[in-house]
């Protein structure tokens, strides 16, 4: 994949079916049939598959994202790496343009 410019990322399914992507509730109720979901919180209604889509690409977005900008400091927090506007809005695009 890397030698044709495709980025692969590795992420945990779970509850990516059972999740609302709008206000992140996790319920089995949420699934009301194989391919109906409905958020029990805030009403939210979709295709069953099209929301865990969703979900995936977000976790995605977490995780890639949070690798090229954040650094963690010796107490395991998250700060921002010092990087150059540039750099930021090339790595937002690239980004978006692969995805």
């Amino acid at each position: 994949a890397n030698r044709y410019g495709v980025n692969i990322s590795f992420i945990h399914p779970e509850y990516t079916s059972q999740t609302c992507n709008k206000c992140g509730c996790i319920s089995r109720k949420n699934r009301k049939t194989q391919e109906d979901f409905s958020c029990i919180e805030c009403g939210f209604s979709e295709n069953a598959d099209l929301n865990s889509a969703i979900n995936i690409k977000n976790r995605v977005l977490l995780d890639v994202l949070r690798d090229k900008f954040l650094q963690t400091n010796n107490f395991s927090e998250f700060r921002n790496k010092n990087l150059k506007k540039e750099i930021i809005k090339s790595t937002l695009e690239n980004y978006y343009r692969v995805s």
